[in-house]
């Protein structure tokens, strides 16, 4: 995951290990400092990201729509479902550090009043805004603390008695004394109270709960066994054609198993004249698929160089240069024009305002372009930029 990700979690982790020795009120400290992670800080930071008033590139709204904007929760020792999410969580961190039960609401209330709050502290954190969105989610700064974090556990590691092992808490729903029901119940109230969407009672949170149970069991595993099958072919035969393989239609309430073959994928080719061009359009090459690639192996070289590389390479003269949602390049616009001195790699983070990954050794390119001799609209393949 991203640095962010594994910063929270290094941090648990440091928690328990570091305080697992103390009485049950350490455990209703770690269920508040949960609470207001989840229920608080994550939303404040998402707000303080996308506040009310924030607009897409659009120009509309990006709270509007199905996207409800949703509201943090200040922690109340006197709310009920608060005091329910703190008393499961609580003694699930006990049942996890091998301490004793306590479901004494009242105690457990006063203890959680008494726990102290840091104040909310805003991160400049980069969010995806869509499934289509390649933004790198998290916090810059998150990277460098995940590191140092976990070089503090390996050395944490080595001062820890061995014989206080944590204990890892297997869900059983039908068992109303664990609580695992109890946190499941209490966590998606608050979530639902996050983004004001009606909560639900523990036997109806149980029923649900109950349904997921053979559906992980039964349909993923069915999934994965269809999917190792197919891998097998990939990993085996020597020479793969498109019927060697096969789509499967299941559904397990009938049963009703339906095997075909998959469709070769989609050709782009050239047409006399195309509804939304108005135009011809050629595909280059004729024929190509989504599989296609083409290939630019040519270091971190400016995007003049890149423009000029596909003009002598590919025939093609090209008009728009896309990265993901970042337009790198626009002949028609007249102040693109001072791009073309810029290198690729550094065109693309002064547009999208983030640092690429040290892991990043390319990037996917779509582009628009036309025939240099007579103007007419070319489609292309995908581009791999190889830029390291």
């Amino acid at each position: 995951g991203s640095g962010t990700s594994q910063l929270a979690k290094m941090t648990i982790i440091q928690r328990m290990l570091a305080q697992r020795s103390g009485p049950f009120d350490m455990c209703v400290r770690f269920a508040v400092l949960e609470f207001q992670d989840k229920f608080h800080d994550s939303i404040a930071q998402l707000l303080h990201t996308f506040p009310l008033d924030h607009k897409t590139s659009e120009g509309t709204l990006f709270w509007s729509g199905p996207k409800r904007p949703p509201q943090p929760l200040m922690f109340d020792a006197n709310d009920e479902v608060h005091v329910e999410f703190v008393v499961a969580c609580a003694n699930l961190y006990a049942a996890n550090l091998g301490l004793a039960q306590n479901s004494d609401r009242a105690a457990i209330a006063g203890m959680a009043g008494r726990v102290e709050l840091a104040p909310f502290q805003p991160k400049e954190v980069k969010i995806k805004v869509d499934d289509k969105d390649t933004t790198v989610e998290g916090c810059m700064d998150d990277e460098a603390r995940a590191k140092q974090s976990i070089a503090e556990l390996s050395e944490l590691s080595k001062s820890l008695p061995s014989n206080t092992p944590v204990e890892p808490a297997e869900f059983e729903k039908d068992d109303d004394t664990n609580f695992h029901i109890a946190f499941i119940a209490a966590a998606a109230n608050l979530r639902a109270r996050n983004y004001k969407i009606p909560e639900a009672d523990f036997h109806k949170v149980k029923m649900t709960a109950g349904k997921i149970i053979p559906a992980i069991a039964t349909t993923t595993a069915m999934v994965t066994g269809l999917v190792g099958c197919e891998l097998l072919k990939v990993a085996t035969l020597s020479s793969r054609k498109v019927e060697d393989f096969k789509n499967a239609f299941v559904t397990l309430a009938l049963p009703l198993w339906v095997m075909s073959e998959p469709l070769p994928p989609l050709q782009t080719r050239s047409k006399e004249y195309d509804p939304i061009i108005m135009g011809p359009v050629r595909a280059k090459p004729e024929g190509f698929t989504s599989w296609t690639k083409i290939e630019v192996n040519k270091g971190d070289i400016t995007l003049r160089e890149f423009v000029d590389y596909l003009q002598d390479e590919e025939g093609v003269e090209v008009m728009i240069m896309s990265a993901g949602n970042a337009c790198l390049y626009n002949a028609y616009l007249p102040a693109h024009k001072k791009r073309l001195g810029e290198r690729v790699s550094k065109l693309w983070e002064d547009i999208t305002k983030q640092k690429l990954s040290p892991k990043k050794t390319y990037l996917t390119i779509e582009v628009s372009a036309s025939d240099p001799d007579d103007g007419v609209d070319i489609q292309i393949p995908t581009i791999k930029f190889q830029f390291r």
